[in-house]
């Protein structure tokens, strides 16, 4: 059996890695916090809308402010995206009808309300959530890839997407 060792070195100048993976990160993060973070609410505040639009019934009311109640925060890498439940009016009713965002008794619902809605709950009438959160989601995973890619892209990067 006969056998061959080859002795040597192997020089890989990597300088400039540093200065490319900032660049990547400097991109990244001003598209999240731009493109991405405004894609991230529209689509939230698209699918409230249309889940739960401003109309009236006998007995209900839907004022149509969940969209509106949409915030996202965050910073560098960071979006926390929730409906913020004090940005809803509360209104208390004649007695024949129900209150707008309270409970029966009267009592302040509008940070609760969010939740039931996603979720679903039961009280006096049981119901399924829509759960706009979960489809709000997805539909941003599918958007955002091609947003970081296309962000990347223009600032030089040989992306795909796949």
């Amino acid at each position: 059996m006969s056998s061959v060792t080859i002795n040597g070195k192997v020089r890989i100048d990597i300088s400039g890695l540093e200065n490319m993976a900032g660049k990547i990160k400097s991109v990244s993060v001003s598209t999240l916090q731009t493109q991405i973070r405004s894609l991230a609410e529209s689509i939230l505040r698209e699918i409230l809308a249309s889940d739960y639009p401003a109309r009236s019934t006998p007995w209900y009311t839907g004022t149509g402010e969940m969209a509106d109640a949409v915030m996202v925060e965050g910073s560098g890498t960071n979006l926390h995206i929730w409906i913020d439940g004090s940005r809803l009016s509360m209104a208390i009713t004649p007695e024949d009808m129900f209150n707008i965002n309270a409970s029966i008794k009267g009592e302040d619902f509008r940070q609760g309300l969010p939740v039931v809605l996603n979720d679903g709950g039961g009280g006096i009438v049981s119901h399924d959530g829509t759960h706009y959160m979960e489809r709000a989601y997805a539909q941003y995973k599918a958007r955002f890839v091609h947003i970081l890619a296309s962000a990347l892209r223009g600032a030089g990067f040989d992306v795909s997407e796949g």
